[in-house]
């Protein structure tokens, strides 16, 4: 089979800093309940066999959902799977690496335990929840990574997120921006609430960074890194603390605005950026994205924008269809789009982590 061009890679291999330290990782679908498999991998290891795949974008995301007969291919052995970019269309390449070493640990499943918690910002009462992954080896650090939600609020879909994550490996916190929990239920109310954050970015900013601070805290975080990444209106949120210059290694936008008041300044920006798009969104024109990325590369960021034909707004959550029918707006759930969205996040946490 033909190999594809490509221009950029991301590698899923543990990062230098892991090296003799078990290094665990899952590939999930984005619904939490279906798993693909989990690879654990030793690292440090001499004399290797490598064997390499190249398939279309079609065939490695049939192989994700679980068509593929990972165990022939991998067993004993090690996976890598590099997000690779043609000027056309997405593809995979996936490197198998054999290792003629024996005793490799079979796949193992996750044990994420989450809790509700608080933190403050200031007087307001922020009410998050914290995810991780209990069966990582004790006194190992992780990497922590910010949950910031939809304009409905901090609810069960940005802690689900926080759960997947927290079966990747990663400590998760799923944000309070609106301050007590405060959830909404209709989209004069959503509304409201996210606009009175935007127009106060100074106090939004306050409470990211007491959630920044709260995570980093954990016993269970590295705190040197951290990312984050948001959906719709946390979308917003997270391109904007990117902008103020917060020192995170990654932040990733699903489905949210781009466009800002305060555009990135060039050598400011610490983290790199990535944004998942709806190519059929109507709420975000495409003079919007023109202008974000005119200011990306002006600004020098390091920056990954995906769009995926025939998704509109709100195309990661499944109650995207129930919220749109009921109140007559173009929100719809798209089971591919957030699948391929949710893999290219994995990849580009762990390059984010691994520099």
């Amino acid at each position: 089979m033909k190999t594809p061009g490509f221009t950029r890679g991301y590698s899923l291999f543990a990062p230098p800093g892991l090296r003799r330290a078990r290094y665990e990782k899952r590939l999930i679908a984005a619904r939490s309940e279906t798993t693909f498999f989990r690879l654990r991998r030793g690292c440090g290891v001499t004399g290797t066999k490598a064997a390499t795949f190249a398939w279309s974008e079609d065939d490695a995301f049939s192989f994700l959902r679980g068509r593929g007969d990972f165990r022939s291919i991998v067993s004993p052995g090690t996976i890598n799977i590099a997000l690779v970019h043609t000027m056309k269309h997405a593809a995979f390449f996936a490197s198998v690496s054999l290792l003629t070493l024996g005793g490799i640990a079979p796949d193992v499943s996750a044990e994420v335990t989450g809790k509700e918690v608080t933190y403050k910002a200031g007087d307001t009462t922020l009410k998050g929840y914290l995810a991780r992954d209990d069966a990582a080896a004790e006194g190992t650090k992780q990497p922590g990574v910010l949950v910031v939600h939809e304009w409905w609020g901090h609810n069960e879909y940005a802690r689900k997120r926080a759960r997947m994550l927290a079966g990747m490996g990663y400590v998760a916190l799923a944000v309070d921006m609106y301050g007590d929990g405060k959830q909404a239920s209709h989209p004069e109310d959503a509304g409201k609430f996210s606009s009175a954050v935007m127009q106060d970015l100074d106090e939004g900013r306050a409470r990211f960074e007491a959630a920044m601070r709260f995570l980093q805290e954990q016993p269970q975080s590295d705190e040197e890194r951290i990312a984050a990444i948001g959906y719709c209106f946390g979308g917003a949120v997270v391109l904007h603390m990117a902008r103020f210059g917060l020192p995170l290694r990654g932040v990733a936008s699903f489905h949210g605005n781009l466009s800002t008041k305060t555009p990135a300044e060039a050598g400011k920006v610490k983290a790199k950026v990535l944004v998942c798009h709806g190519a059929d969104d109507k709420f975000i024109p495409e003079e919007q994205i023109r202008d974000f990325k005119e200011e990306m590369a002006k600004a020098g960021v390091t920056y990954s924008f995906n769009a995926y034909p025939g998704a509109v707004h709100s195309f990661t959550n499944p109650d995207a269809d129930k919220f749109g029918k009921e109140f007559n707006i173009p929100l719809a759930y798209n089971k591919e789009a957030d699948e391929k969205s949710w893999i290219a996040l994995e990849a580009f946490l762990l390059q984010a982590f691994a520099e």
